[in-house]
């Protein structure tokens, strides 16, 4: 955004009503998955929470008023931008490689990495601050720790079962990684309303995508653009049809595995394919009806 134009902030209920349509069918279908009331409860029974806080105060440096100050005050531009007004606790992850996630079941915690925080700018950052607290926006929490730690909780519901119980897990995890995908597309929504720049946003996503200073300035964005239509119409010439359909169905479950490869501790869905959604959506009249209701924000 130009400096010389006001910032803008956005009623948090405004915000509550960008989920992309991929997200809302997806999680829906999950929510009829059979085992997933069984597996929240067990992952609070465990206490998983309490484990996962107890690993980042150990390891982590949380951000806050003395703590990494400029970066702190950066966060809480993007949670006054979003309408949140107690934010999570962010923390810094010491690891080179650029990523960040959230994480909690009753109470979000956001961290991000040293590799992120050292190669993007502050609006770009503010694009990724104001991801993390879209998906706390949009209550996806709870499943997305579910689908960083489902390989881990069905492994130890295995053992605890006999292997069953990890065997039937297998069609969950899928669905949980699939979903944990386009919840993305929704975040990213509000990650473009924190920073209130395409470009930042776009730069951030292939920083992300591609963690390879050398080819970051020779990155063509409409070329990423017309390779996700080119995705995109392989994927329909692949559609299940008649007889093959169940078939197909396995294969592409298990592609969708290898698809969902982690950086760090974050699950990473296309970078292509979230840039063409979230320009697509920039460019929609949706936008800027949103940009119209924005009030400036308050220093």
């Amino acid at each position: 955004m130009p400096q010389d134009t006001k910032r803008l902030c956005f009623p948090r209920a405004l915000v509550e009503g960008l989920k992309h349509p991929a997200d809302e069918r997806a999680l829906e279908a999950l929510k009829k998955m059979k085992g997933l009331d069984s597996l929240t409860r067990k992952i609070i029974e465990w206490g998983l929470e309490g484990k996962i806080r107890r690993e980042l105060l150990a390891s982590c440096l949380r951000v806050g008023e003395k703590q990494c100050p400029s970066l702190y005050e950066l966060y809480l531009d993007c949670a006054r931008t979003l309408g949140v007004p107690k934010p999570p606790e962010l923390f810094v992850e010491c690891n080179p490689h650029p990523f960040s996630y959230i994480v909690g079941v009753t109470q979000a915690m956001i961290v991000v990495s040293t590799g992120l925080v050292d190669v993007l700018g502050d609006d770009e950052l503010r694009f990724v601050l104001g991801h993390e607290l879209g998906h706390f926006i949009y209550e996806h929490t709870l499943y997305q720790t579910m689908a960083h730690y489902i390989s881990q909780i069905l492994a130890l519901v295995g053992r605890m079962t006999l292997g069953i119980g990890e065997i039937i897990g297998k069609g969950l995890e899928a669905a949980l990684l699939s979903w944990s995908r386009v919840s993305d597309f929704s975040a990213d929504r509000a990650g473009l309303l924190a920073c209130q720049d395409l470009d930042a946003a776009v730069r951030a996503l292939v920083k992300l995508g591609a963690p390879s200073k050398k080819l970051w300035s020779e990155i063509n964005i409409e070329e990423l653009l017309r390779q996700a239509e080119e995705l995109e119409a392989q994927q329909e010439q692949e559609a299940p049809e008649g007889k093959l359909a169940k078939l197909r169905s396995k294969v592409s479950g298990a592609i969708d595995k290898l698809r969902g490869l982690t950086i760090g501790r974050r699950t990473q869905p296309w970078p292509v394919l979230r840039i063409r959604e979230l320009v697509k959506w920039a460019r929609s009249p949706q936008y800027k009806a949103v940009l119209a209701a924005g009030l400036p924000l308050e220093a």
